[in-house]
């Protein structure tokens, strides 16, 4: 299992309350290193066998969209701003998931019990054979590897991760014009081989698709202690604002600001 990381509460308070809003970009880029070096020198192999895998499963058809509604990610209303948590179709195909980054409804619809700490997909791990090896190699240091596809029309609500422990890293396999990631006004359109991360539990983040075709991305969480030294900034707060602070952070996310 991977190390706890140890989190400074010291004047917490006060630094939550004078830091509301971020201040520095929060994509996180990485200096060479073990974690992220593999994903982006193989970003093809994985796109291919990712694919393969969704047309041996029946999700993928011969002109590359997705599929009937397997894989779908689970829906539902959040418990962060009382509103459903996308609209449009949004794929998401997994690998391997631990339970510390599912919610009870995700749980629930994948019949995964409250005690089954880590969720392989056997067939998946035949079909994708380098990602199965990466995540085999890096397990102590992983909690989930999924892929995720945005269709057009698409809209992810902005909402916030479930476990700090984690940095969120997407590597984008086939990006779409008109697809952008906005973190609380800090808004990014993905690029092909592209990676980066964020801090998922403790930023406001949604997506919206007003593109024309499928935007699909790798996402793998990284242990914060196995990743953080390699990375050229640390734009993490650390934790999650003030419940009361929520909708003014919300409010800010259409102040754009590209990056």
């Amino acid at each position: 299992m991977p190390i706890k990381p140890t989190i400074n509460t010291v004047g917490h308070r006060f630094y939550e309350k004078a830091s509301m809003f971020l201040t520095q970009n929060p994509y996180i880029r990485f200096r060479s290193n073990p974690y992220t070096d593999p994903l982006i020198e193989n970003w093809q192999l994985i796109r291919d066998q990712y694919f393969l895998a969704c047309e041996v499963e029946g999700q993928r058809d011969s002109q590359g969209w997705l599929t009937n509604n397997r894989g779908n990610k689970v829906n539902g209303v959040t418990r962060n701003f009382g509103e459903v948590l996308y609209s449009g179709k949004i794929k998401t195909v997994s690998l391997m998931l631990r339970n510390c980054i599912t919610d009870a409804r995700e749980r629930a619809a994948m019949n995964m019990h409250d005690k089954e700490e880590m969720r392989w997909y056997p067939m998946r791990c035949n079909t994708m054979p380098w990602l199965f090896e990466y995540t085999k190699a890096n397990l102590d240091n992983i909690s989930g590897v999924t892929f995720n596809t945005a269709l057009p029309g698409t809209k992810l609500n902005h909402h916030w991760g479930l476990d700090e422990n984690y940095i969120r890293i997407h590597l984008c396999l086939e990006h779409a014009g008109g697809c952008v990631f906005n973190i609380e006004g800090w808004e990014h359109q993905w690029e092909t081989g592209e990676l980066f991360g964020f801090d998922d539990a403790h930023v406001l983040h949604g997506t919206k698709h007003t593109g024309t075709v499928p935007r699909s991305i790798l996402i793998v969480d990284l242990h914060k202690n196995a990743i953080r030294s390699y990375s050229e900034s640390w734009p993490c707060r650390g934790y999650r604002p003030d419940k009361e602070s929520w909708n003014t952070i919300l409010e800010a996310c259409n102040s754009v600001k590209q990056v």
